[in-house]
């Protein structure tokens, strides 16, 4: 929501950036259709993205139309695009006016800006604070303590005016509780994620108290909390009450964090599976993307993950407020994105009145469809057949030990029949490719030419050889 307000052109650098941040090397073209603007405004956002951010960043054009980016000092994407979203008049005067200075001849003196500027953009930030439902339509303010904390946690992960204005203390006080969280749960967030939870927290000691409709926004849904240990870890340091330690919940688990190893994240992610199952509409979400693409995905962990931030993020509305890097998709991923705004629109029109409660933007679909689209197309591959012919018994388990077991198993089935004879071989209908993996020895040219089967040749001489072929063949079918 708060994009819609953001000048266009600062918008745009911030894309590009964070478009650059994933890929690397992408083209004017592909840029400006994206984006929808030419061109020649593209290469205009270059000269100003190197203009902003001086030495740390460059655009080198490797021939007609492709660029790479370099990144000349090591920092995060969020502070690189912060330093763009610093020149955001809308979100100067944003964070002025929540923090309440609302009258525009403040904003000309403090900004440099005509009276006439001053007013619209005061005018932009108003129609912005109305849409969020935080002022009524004469200018009131709404009582919405969740809300007016995200929205103030969305400016202020932007623009560094706010850090102006909440106490240095209320910050290191709630970095120190941050990282007492972050290190009791085992899990290591980057910089721009421990940022947020960081802020989020300074917002409790600086904001007011959470009001009843914020309490039973948060009491609507628990997709997960954090252990009581862990409330009594903190309100040693901070004074809070079962409803704060839900927001600050929120705000863990809405961030992706980095887990320590695998076990500490299936467990984290087992825990929170059995939380949103228990409401229908999600497992009737997963259901619909199982129908859709004919392929089982219910006990698909990358499938699961990006599933629950998808509620998380639409429940909470957390698009609308927080500053989630921008992506821009390939033509494959963007079949796959028309694809889940279909299943979106089913599941809504399916349970209307439980869906009512997620805002899915078209930058969620799209970075769903990021994440999931080599995750769909892997497992939508059907297994490949092997079966072996081997002279004799020693043959097959050489063959077995040294060649099969090193293949991937999602990616193979087996024959259980022992062939000692090419003639024997079973050609099965099915949708599955088969290989036949054949001792050298055994194989005759009269033989073959009945085959439909690939045949790859295999002997004592060339074990290795053959073991690498069929596992390219497995992996780039």
């Amino acid at each position: 929501m708060i994009e819609k307000y953001i000048e266009k052109d600062i918008l745009r650098q911030v894309k590009i950036l964070e478009y650059f941040y994933e890929s690397r090397e992408l083209t004017t073209r592909e840029l400006s259709h994206d984006l929808n603007v030419s061109e020649k405004t593209i290469l205009k956002d270059f000269s100003k993205i190197e203009q902003v951010l001086g030495d740390t960043i460059s655009f080198e054009n490797r021939s007609k139309g492709k660029y790479y980016f370099y990144l000349l000092e090591e920092k995060n994407s969020i502070q690189l695009a912060r330093e763009i979203y610093d020149s955001s008049l809308f979100l100067k005067i944003c964070c002025r006016y929540l923090m309440g200075e609302k009258d525009y001849s403040v904003y000309v003196e403090e900004e440099f800006i005509s009276v006439s500027k001053a007013f619209n953009v005061r005018n932009d930030v108003e129609s912005f604070l109305k849409d969020m439902n935080l002022i009524d339509s004469n200018g009131n303010k709404v009582e919405n303590e969740l809300k007016k904390r995200l929205v103030m946690l969305s400016v202020w992960m932007r623009n560094s005016l706010m850090g102006k204005y909440i106490n240095k203390e209320y910050c290191i006080l709630a970095e120190s509780v941050a990282t007492d969280i972050l290190d009791y749960s085992d899990k290591k967030a980057n910089s721009r994620e421990k940022d947020m939870l960081t802020k989020g927290i300074a917002l409790i000691l600086f904001g007011s108290k959470l009001d009843e409709l914020s309490k039973k926004k948060l009491k609507e849904t628990s997709f997960g909390s954090l252990l009581k240990e862990v409330f009594d870890l903190i309100s040693n340091k901070i004074a809070i009450d079962e409803d704060e330690f839900r927001y600050i919940s929120v705000l863990f688990y809405l961030i992706p964090t980095n887990y320590t190893s695998y076990s500490v994240m299936n467990m984290d992610l087992e825990i929170q599976k059995r939380i949103f199952l228990q409401f229908p509409e999600i497992e009737y979400y997963i259901y619909s993307c199982e129908s859709y693409f004919g392929i089982r995905l219910a006990d698909n962990n990358v499938f699961l993950q990006t599933i629950l931030y998808f509620i998380l993020f639409s429940y909470y509305n957390v698009q609308s407020y927080l500053v989630e890097p921008h992506v821009i998709l390939n033509n494959k991923q963007k079949v796959l994105c028309n694809s889940l705004k279909q299943i979106t629109l089913g599941w809504k029109k399916n349970f209307p009145l439980e869906t009512n409660k997620y805002r899915v933007t078209n930058e969620l679909l799209k970075r769903m469809s990021f994440d999931l689209y080599f995750v769909l197309q892997e497992e939508a591959r059907k297994p490949i057949f092997i079966t072996v012919v081997g002279r004799n018994a020693i043959s097959h388990m050489i063959f077995k030990k040294y060649i099969l077991d090193y293949m991937p198993s999602d990616k193979v089935k087996i024959d259980e029949c022992l062939y000692y004879s090419l003639a024997d071989v079973k050609i099965y209908k099915r949708d599955w490719k088969q290989i036949i993996l054949c001792e050298e020895s055994l194989i005759i040219k009269s033989i073959l030419d009945n085959f439909t089967a690939e045949i790859i040749s295999v002997s004592r001489y060339n074990l290795e050889e053959a073991r690498n072929l069929l596992f390219n063949k497995l992996t780039n079918e």
